[in-house]
């Protein structure tokens, strides 16, 4: 079973390495600008053109003006790359990994699935907004895909030791399985800590507005805060399906002034911007965000809630140490928390060195890089 550690920098076998060529195939449109997916991706493919030759292929939607366009185009490509050199297909995303499954008989190559923190995508199903019928068919067609892609993929790469124990337990060979952590960019380490909160002190969120990001609950906790000590502000940063309903609940609860919306923005501003707030909310209900991650190395004291059924994050980071974890439903504990980090500087520099620390010695793009490593080399000999 892979272990979380450090790893070394890149050693003797480089050399060696850089013969791997690889395919990265993926659903995401690396075209677009912005968009947390497209961020992981691109780091992916960096990452490992340090260490190999890397093709890419994935659906160019923006390019093309719909799925449907794109589409015909992306399976074109998947079919060209049949007959190329490649020593294995990269791919992210269950259909990514499916289709390249299904025609390895014709190109006969390694095929390595990206699970990253959700090794089993049919968890998300309790979040679909679908009816009964349509969510029992899409979580039977993810289930399905699941079972083909971890039991037939060559390797099945997870961001942390907990998704690799979920797939030893459903049945996947240990020695197929291969811990790539999630990695911050030096910039998030190298922005200065901030001892002393500005006179308006700035809680924030960064984001998508989704099903399963519990935000509700956190505008009326910071809204029972807000009450007794107005110099306190939360910020939204991201876009989504939900962004509309919570502009409305901010409205309902008088908290127009308090609240500011930022939008999205470009990932190279993300290190400054965190550089300026005091305190990140996380409200993720599983698996591990990278804006959690990119906060923690930015030295931010972090907010999150307490994940029910994967204890992967409480592995890394200590209750009061590195973070601050509290109940989803509660806000009042929410407001507690709030009120903890916002008013004790103390306790709130203790648990943003404490984050930076954890943050360089799993998540640093030194430790992926070794991780990767050990990956293509384990292709380079197989091949």
């Amino acid at each position: 079973m892979p272990v979380t550690a450090q790893h070394p920098a890149l050693s003797s076998t480089e050399e060696t390495t850089h013969k791997v060529s690889l395919c990265f195939v993926t659903e995401i449109d690396l075209d677009r600008k912005l968009g947390g997916a497209i961020t992981n991706d691109l780091k992916t493919i960096n990452c490992l053109k340090k260490l190999a030759t890397v093709d890419s292929i994935y659906l160019r939607v923006q390019k093309y003006g719909s799925a449907w366009l794109a589409l015909p185009v992306f399976v074109s490509q998947i079919f060209s790359s049949i007959s190329k050199s490649y020593q294995a297909f990269f791919c992210r995303g269950l259909f990514a990994s499916f289709t390249m499954l299904l025609l390895r008989p014709l190109h006969r190559k390694k095929v390595v699935h990206n699970g990253l923190s959700v090794p089993f995508p049919s968890i998300e199903a309790r979040y679909s907004k679908r009816n009964i019928v349509s969510r029992l068919v899409w979580f039977s067609m993810m289930r399905f895909l699941e079972s083909v892609v971890t039991t037939n993929a060559d390797f099945v790469v997870v961001a942390a030791n907990n998704y690799a124990i979920q797939l030893a337990k459903s049945g996947v060979q240990s020695s197929r399985i291969q811990l790539v952590s999630f990695f911050v960019e030096d910039e998030f380490f190298q922005q200065p800590i901030k001892w002393e909160a500005n006179e308006r002190f700035t809680f924030c969120y960064i984001g998508g507005f989704h099903p399963y990001h519990i935000l509700l609950p956190i505008i009326e906790g910071f809204k029972r805060l807000q009450k007794e000590n107005p110099k306190i502000e939360l910020c939204f940063v991201g876009d989504g399906p939900l962004r509309s309903k919570i502009e409305n609940e901010i409205s309902r609860a008088g908290l127009a002034g308090k609240v500011r919306f930022i939008g999205r923005l470009p990932h190279s501003l993300i290190p400054t911007f965190l550089s300026n707030v005091d305190s990140l909310i996380v409200p993720t209900t599983y698996g591990i965000s990278t804006n959690l991650l990119e906060a923690a190395a930015a030295a931010k004291a972090i907010i999150t809630i307490k994940r029910r059924g994967d204890m992967t994050l409480e592995h890394y980071f200590k209750q009061g140490k590195e973070i601050l974890y509290v109940e989803e439903t509660s806000p009042d504990d929410i407001a507690n928390a709030m009120r903890l980090v916002s008013s004790n500087p103390e306790i709130r520099n203790a648990i943003s060195i404490g984050a930076r620390k954890i943050a360089r010695r799993y998540f640093s793009e030194k430790v992926c890089l070794g991780q990767f490593q050990e990956l293509v080399e384990k292709i380079s000999i197989e091949n």
